[in-house]
């Protein structure tokens, strides 16, 4: 019952409620009363509001990474680029860049960050 969506557990919690102030309202059953399931089930509501809006927040976090590692990539990139460009492909600047790998998309799909160079 992990991981569902409030939509997957509001129907069924309603069937319990359904069910339950149909036997009896007021009845206690297993040591817990119609109000205090109910509680229970606003508080599981709750946190799944909560869940629901920290994964939103999560995925606009990974898109502004992505954002930033781009430019971060393109900046290093270009680096490495403009001393090859001043001092030649075979200078000693060059020979002592820092090695810059290629960039590989991730596999998330969240715009492509590039994985961090190697050394």
């Amino acid at each position: 019952m992990q991981g569902r969506s409030w939509a997957e557990w509001g129907p069924l919690i309603q069937e319990f409620v359904a069910h339950w102030t149909e036997y009896g309202a007021e009845t206690s059953v297993a040591g817990k009363t119609l109000t205090e399931f109910q509680a229970t089930t606003a508080a599981l509501e709750a946190a799944v509001d909560t869940c629901t809006s920290l994964e939103h927040q999560l995925e606009l976090a990974a898109r502004t990474r992505d954002v930033a590692a781009e430019a971060a990539y393109a900046s290093m990139k270009s680096y490495t680029d403009g001393i090859k460009a001043i001092e030649g492909r075979n200078s000693a600047q060059a020979a002592t860049l820092p090695k810059l790998t290629r960039r590989r998309r991730s596999s998330s799909g969240g715009g492509g960050a590039p994985q961090p160079p190697t050394v």
